[in-house]
């Protein structure tokens, strides 16, 4: 099975942030999460969460402090699910 991490970070993104927001945003790699997005520390966890569920994945809190763009979560997500194959 062949997962496309960003088209899966960007639909959570779709389907859950404010869409006033996303009206004013281009989602793409270099989106800032918190900036651009207004993605606070429980919107990033509850994201993180629900992509960890999604992919059977898991992260470290050092990882998520890491991720400041949708570019970051993808690398990341994307570097764990290589080395788990």
């Amino acid at each position: 099975m062949s997962l496309d991490i960003q088209e899966i970070v960007v639909e959570y993104i779709t389907n859950n942030l404010d869409k006033k927001i996303l009206n004013n945003v281009s989602i793409n790699l270099d989106t800032l999460l918190r900036e651009e997005l207004d993605l606070d520390s429980m919107g990033s966890v509850m994201m993180i969460m629900n992509l960890e569920d999604r992919l059977n994945v898991s992260l470290q809190a050092k990882e998520l402090h890491e991720m400041k763009t949708v570019g970051d979560v993808v690398s990341i997500i994307s570097t764990k699910l290589n080395a788990k194959s």
